[in-house]
């Protein structure tokens, strides 16, 4: 079961790592959208939004705490993130062609 699906991301109580904080804010960008055509998304975008500030407060917030290693997980997530947004796009796209 996916953390980040529609149906449980409000069963979300923090972000625990780089990882989840980019799907997170992929997620947040792409529920904008839907958001303007379904008010019912807006909650879950409102508790995405939250999740995601108390993340950034609690890991970069302070410029001296910020590490190096810290710096390159975030590098590794957000490639990880785009990736797999890319491979669910070219999916998408191969289906419609079908």
């Amino acid at each position: 079961m996916d953390k980040f699906s529609i149906q449980n991301i409000q069963r979300i109580t923090s972000l625990t790592s780089e990882l989840d904080y980019e799907k997170a804010s992929s997620l947040f960008l792409q529920l904008r959208v839907l958001e303007k055509e379904d008010k019912s998304y807006e909650s879950i975008r409102n508790h995405l939004r939250d999740l995601i500030k108390e993340y950034e407060t609690n890991n970069w917030t302070d410029e001296n705490s910020v590490t190096d290693n810290q710096i390159k997980e975030s590098d590794l997530a957000e490639a990880l993130v785009q990736a797999e947004n890319e491979f669910y796009q070219r999916r998408k796209d191969l289906i419609k062609l079908n």
